[in-house]
């Protein structure tokens, strides 16, 4: 929303929703928004994306909810295109146990100009937003905005290799423990000759 100088949001979603969405108990590693326009400009400052769980199944009031909210996408610019789908990638995945309501905040600076980009929204039967500009008055609404989320699946990687050839710092000081699970590992041969690094995922 560059329109107004600032804009939060925070939407419902039931877990029946999520689960008819395709989603299953997991990791959310991002959402996307599906926008038509560009609008005024492409960058939005101090973007952040929030997620709590709730017993909520609609909103009463038209005022925010406190809640346990985790951070997953911390406050920085965010720039989006001119059209299509927008995905915000977490910085941090949001662990849901695939029973809960949900509440996604947004929130993020405008630059109070001519227009926004236009975000395709979809009408539910319930309250299920609750939103405010520049920090005025919170409004009630049933039109939320259409939200594609992606889970992320852990992947488990093992290494083998000559043994004491692995380590888990650049500066092979710290030896990579016999089947474990490391995202990257660095080599140190121990002798001359070529050797076999295998990585194992699971």
């Amino acid at each position: 929303n560059n329109f107004r100088r600032s804009a939060r949001v925070q939407m419902l979603f039931t877990a029946e929703e999520l689960r008819n969405s395709g989603l299953t108990k997991g990791h959310i590693g991002s959402l996307s928004f599906d926008i038509t326009t560009l609008g005024a400009s492409a960058d939005n400052d101090n973007y952040t994306v929030r997620i709590a769980p709730t017993n909520l199944s609609k909103f009463i009031y038209a005022d925010f909810i406190s809640a346990d909210f985790t951070t997953v996408f911390t406050p920085k610019t965010y720039t989006h295109s001119a059209s299509g789908w927008q995905e915000i990638l977490f910085d941090t995945n949001y662990e849901w146990d695939g029973l809960s309501n949900l509440i996604i905040e947004i929130a993020h600076d405008g630059i109070d100009s001519s227009s926004s980009a236009r975000t395709n929204y979809t009408e539910t039967n319930y309250s299920s937003v609750v939103f405010e500009f520049n920090g005025t008055t919170k409004s009630l609404s049933k039109n939320r905005f259409n939200i594609k989320f992606k889970q992320v699946f852990p992947v488990q990687v093992k290494w083998t290799a000559t043994a004491g050839s692995l380590f888990l710092d650049e500066t092979a000081t710290i030896p990579y423990p016999i089947d474990t699970h490391a995202n990257k590992v660095y080599y140190r041969a121990g002798q001359i000759g070529v050797t076999e690094v295998i990585a194992s995922i699971a």
